[in-house]
């Protein structure tokens, strides 16, 4: 019912978007005067509103859609009308028409908007053409006038707003498609007499589709309930075999003639009863269940049908054998859920013991078809097996029905299918009805020891393990600023140890080299008063042996003085670095700041440095990227590092596994400052670099106090 409302409604806006194209932008030329020439029209050819003037018998009208299904004898057509259009009277399903108007895309087959229609006499409607199983898939049927035979298997009264009866029909034993009549009360208890009946009428079909122009579904439209012809499935007369329910289905018992079956009624709903047999239970849909009552023992009459456990059963009629029992109702079959449940149990009245998990609406436990109910749900665990337990309708739930509680649940059993395995029935669960608040018994309340109390204990006992951990944390915090004192006079150690060292090294490179040099500056002088054209080539080699004196001098001192990090920060480091290598690059060099600026060590800031130089090789030399940003987020506990280029990129795994140093490098960088370094990049999408530091380590003692 859902489909065809929205069906219907595409229509309409079709309809209402021709009449504003005719109005403006009708393409000029001879109408058009055939179905079948409009229907071959590609969807952006009749968008273009080109004139129809055709002569069609109207087969059924929309009158709450102000359209209308027209006919030509070999094609049907969807013809859609505006508030403004009049008609000396309403139409008619067998009026002739002439119908002038335009083309419209529609939304599945093009159709017509009309201007005027003309009614020009009533006739007959034509003898529609059998419908034929195979040809339900085909898009080409769409609004054609045929003649459909199968089996009436529900019905569904509409809403105010929807005035029509839906049905569903079946066609040689499979579920095909809905119907729609108009609604009337005269009309409901004329189909509810010849529901689950093989019946012959005509209708026109209707396709049901998406927003793609795709077929989804078929809906057969049909005029009257006066249309349906009851077929005589046996003969005047004929005594119908009566078949046990287990042997329902089986091999030599015909499903599509009507047999009778008998059991005893374990429950009855406004459209269904439950029986149970002599080997097994049936699920059987009736017209009126209020007409029999548990405990009697019946007779149905009607058809059987394929479910996925066990077969059903569409009874047209229901006789009483035997009375109700004066001891009550059928006694319930107790049953304790193993690892492996049988088919015999569905449809089966038990009662089960169970323990409550929890009270809702679902817990997507039971099959499509059953959620969204609207009846609340209790979900049970007994044994292995999780399970929900539908309420009767308006049942409330009482506060002993609180997790944890034992329950003693009594109703009809449902077993689920595992639809994944295909080649064999495998059961997949189950689910209860419950028939009334009889079957909902609570046999051990939740125990003293309920979640609340325990929260509320829970809550205490955390509280003294905070205050225990405030009293941890306290001494953590005397004993981490004792170990920050060590930390100091470790650090001043080691600066003066360094300090130490690069004297050595001054003592036996410099010291060693100025003896080297002042021995060959004695050879010049013995070289100049012996052989003075001798002499320029010593002169060179103790100009050579100054030059390398004076840049590893220059080195050493350099180091002590802290590098170009002991005159500026960071940032101003990066720029002075970078600068020149990107003066001869195409690709642009950005650096940002995020945040006050903080000192960290001349440690941090050098291996951080050197990281960044590191990247900016690699980009320039392997990845020709077009930009390259640098961007320094500071915070009072992290300092973040983002390195960003759209080169190549790189797969980081791979070049990890090959064992180059460049990358290896500064994930070493990265441990010996205690940070984070994440490396994204993917070929061809470029290459980002997250470095996160904790700044409390590496924090300069001047800015730090």
């Amino acid at each position: 019912m859902r489909n065809f409302k929205f069906q219907s409604r595409s229509h309409v806006r079709s309809a209402v978007a021709g009449v504003l194209l005719f109005a403006g932008t009708a393409a000029a030329g001879p109408a058009i005067e055939s179905i079948a020439e409009i229907r071959s029209l590609p969807p952006a050819e009749a968008a273009k509103g080109l004139p129809v003037s055709i002569e069609a018998q109207v087969l059924r009208v929309q009158p709450s859609l102000l359209g209308f299904f027209a006919f030509d004898g070999k094609h049907g057509l969807y013809v859609g009308r505006y508030r403004g259009n009049s008609t000396p009277r309403p139409l008619e399903s067998g009026d002739m028409v002439r119908i002038e108007g335009f083309t419209s895309a529609g939304e599945f087959i093009p159709d017509v908007s009309a201007e005027r229609v003309t009614v020009l006499e009533s006739r007959p409607l034509p003898e529609a053409r059998p419908l034929r199983l195979d040809e339900i898939n085909s898009a080409g049927i769409d609004c054609d006038w045929v003649s459909v035979t199968g089996r009436l298997t529900s019905m569904l009264i509409g809403g105010k707003t929807f005035q029509a009866i839906v049905l569903q029909l079946e066609m040689h034993g499979l579920i095909a498609m809905s119907i729609q009549v108009p609604y009337s009360e005269e009309a409901e208890k004329q189909l509810a007499e010849i529901m689950f009946k093989q019946v012959r009428f005509d209708a026109v079909i209707g396709s049901v589709f998406n927003r793609q122009r795709q077929l989804t579904g078929r809906v057969l439209y049909v005029n009257s309930v006066a249309d349906f012809k009851p077929l005589h499935e046996e003969e005047p007369g004929a005594e119908l075999q009566s078949v046990p329910i287990h042997s329902l289905m089986r091999l030599g018992v015909d499903h599509q003639q009507a047999v009778r079956t008998h059991g005893r009624v374990t429950y009855a709903g406004p459209r269904e009863i439950f029986l149970r047999g002599e080997q097994a239970c049936l699920k059987a849909a009736v017209l009126d269940g209020s007409a029999v009552e548990v405990g009697q023992r019946v007779e149905l009459e009607g058809f059987t049908v394929r479910e996925a456990v066990s077969p059903g059963f569409r009874a047209r009629s229901v006789s009483v054998l035997e009375p109700a029992e004066s001891n009550g109702g059928p006694e319930p079959q107790a049953v304790i859920l193993e690892a492996e449940l049988g088919p015999g149990l569905n449809y089966e009245l038990v009662k089960i013991q169970a323990r409550l998990v929890d009270v809702g609406k679902t817990f997507g436990l039971l099959p499509n078809e059953l959620e969204g109910r609207g009846r609340l749900s209790l979900l049970c665990r007994s044994g292995t097996h999780l399970f929900e337990a539908k309420l009767p309708p308006g049942m409330e739930v009482s506060e002993q029905l609180r997790p944890g509680a034992l329950l003693e649940l009594t109703g009809i059993c449902h077993l689920i299918e595992n639809r994944r395995i295909q080649w064999r029935l495998f059961i997949d669960g189950l689910w209860l009805q419950l028939r009334s608040e009889d079957d909902l018994v609570v046999l051990q309340p939740v125990p003293w020891w309920t979640t609340k109390r325990l929260l509320w204990i829970s809550g205490a006992a955390l509280g003294i393990a905070s205050l225990f951990l405030v009293w941890v944390a306290a001494l953590r915090k005397t004993v981490g600023r004792q170990t920050a004192v060590i930390g100091k006079q470790i650090k001043r150690e080691t600066v003066l140890n360094e300090r130490q060292r690069i004297a050595r090294e001054l003592h036996d490179t410099l010291e060693q080299g100025l003896t080297a040099l002042s021995i060959q500056l004695k050879n010049i002088l013995r070289k100049i008063e012996k052989n003075p054209a001798s002499a320029g080539a010593s002169v060179e080699l103790a100009e050579s042996m100054l030059r390398v004196c004076r840049e590893e001098s220059r080195a050493s001192i350099h180091d002590l003085r802290g590098g170009i990090l002991e005159e500026m920060d960071l940032q101003a480091a990066i720029e002075h670095t970078l600068g020149p290598l990107f003066e001869n690059s195409t690709a642009v060099f950005a650096v940002e700041r995020e945040g006050a600026p903080l000192r960290l060590t001349l440690f941090a800031e050098h291996h951080l440095l050197r990281m960044v130089t590191e990247a900016a090789n690699n980009a320039i030399a392997h990845a020709a990227p077009k930009t390259f940003r640098v961007e320094l987020r500071y915070s009072p506990n992290e300092f973040r590092l983002v390195l960003e280029d759209d080169g190549c990129g790189f797969d980081p795994g791979i070049i990890q596994g090959t064992g180059r140093f460049g990358v290896r490098g500064m994930y070493e960088r990265a441990n010996r400052l205690h940070g984070t370094l994440e490396i994204e990049s993917k070929a061809g999408r470029g290459t980002k670099l997250h470095l996160a530091v904790p700044v409390a380590e590496f924090i300069k003692e001047e800015d730090h106090e």
